[in-house]
């Protein structure tokens, strides 16, 4: 979504303080596609399996979506949602590290917002304890049971440009925070069992 144009591309005043809000909005309201619906959404659907993306330049975002050209590089936001299912029973909770935000819900509640100090996007949620080192922000424990699909939403975003990040991982609890994935990559820690994307 580029919330600097509307459906019909035409410009919308957007500064960063609205853009920050807006996307709180939209997570405050459980992820309501009408509260974005206003905004340019690129024709183009990525999906992707994980988020562990090094800091690259914030123009990587619109080019990949092949919008380059219409796309400035700057509060712009990506939505991802679908089903999953743990690998095995237990309490869990997800861990991130982006720059601007990185946002995480389960079955419609949000459990995770990690963001970068300087991009206060307000949304209600926050941590009920310390993040480690490494990461901004630590998710809440949710308990799943192994196989069962639960609905997921993942939104991250640039606010100002410049440069993006965006480390998503996972730890079970009494466990070794791992790279949150949908499957095995040659950078998959050795033993790691992925979590299932439902289609």
């Amino acid at each position: 979504y580029d919330f600097k144009q509307d459906q019909n591309r035409q410009k919308l005043p957007m500064d960063r303080k609205f853009f920050e809000r807006s996307v709180a909005q939209f997570v405050d309201s459980g992820y309501d596609e009408g509260e974005i619906n206003k905004y340019y959404r690129v024709p183009r659907a990525l999906y992707t399996t994980q988020l562990q993306i090094p800091t690259i330049s914030a123009d990587s975002a619109p080019k990949a979506f092949g919008v380059e050209k219409t796309v400035a590089p700057q509060k712009w936001m990506v939505h991802y949602k679908g089903q999953i299912a743990a690998p095995e029973d237990g309490a869990y909770r997800f861990l991130g590290n982006s720059d601007d935000f990185v946002v995480v819900a389960v079955d419609g509640k949000t459990v995770l917002v990690a963001e970068m100090p300087g991009t206060p996007m307000g949304v209600k949620w926050f941590a009920k304890e310390p993040a480690p080192k490494d990461y901004q922000a630590a998710g809440d424990w949710i308990n799943f049971r192994a196989g069962e699909p639960v609905d997921i939403d993942i939104v991250t975003g640039e606010s100002p440009g410049g440069f993006y990040r965006c480390k998503l991982d996972i730890q079970k609890r009494g466990g070794e925070a791992v790279p949150f994935q949908l499957s095995v990559s040659s950078e998959t820690p050795h033993g790691t069992r992925p979590w299932r994307g439902i289609p």
